[in-house]
């Protein structure tokens, strides 16, 4: 009798071992396939009601009356010839151990209209046109 018990436990013990990574794995999966489908979805939405020559004052309109939180990303080397970008949070990747967060972004890009400042901190110019919506998205609070 114990012999048939002890035969049951470990091919219960060989069963969980093998399915529980397996499991894991496939979760992981269909939660990236799933974030990737929001991320996709959010760039459709925001590209077919924005699009390119929209001002950046139509678009804070937009995303307001949309009750869309919203902030700005510093145009990088190139600040002479982009504006800041609008940053709008649509989705979460998996953290790796060294971050607190792995956001996805969608990144509503202009162009400015008026000459840059001398100064790095160029003003927001609300007549901005919008020139491209891409996905981004990078680590926050990583060591």
């Amino acid at each position: 009798m114990w012999g048939i018990t002890k035969r049951r436990f470990w091919i219960a013990a060989l069963l969980a071992t093998v399915s529980l990574p397996t499991a894991c794995c496939v979760r992981g999966k269909i939660r990236f396939t799933i974030n990737q489908r929001k991320v996709k979805a959010a760039q459709l939405k925001y590209s077919e009601v924005l699009k390119p020559g929209t001002s950046r004052r139509d678009v804070e309109h937009y995303l307001k009356a949309q009750g869309t939180a919203f902030g700005q990303r510093w145009p990088g080397a190139d600040v002479h010839s982009k504006a800041f970008a609008i940053l709008v949070k649509v989705a979460d990747e998996d953290v790796p151990w060294y971050c607190s967060a792995w956001p996805d972004y969608i990144a509503i890009e202009f162009a400015p209209t008026k000459p840059a400042q001398t100064s790095f901190l160029r003003s927001q110019a609300d007549s901005d046109m919008v020139t491209q919506i891409l996905v981004t998205s990078n680590g926050e609070g990583c060591l």
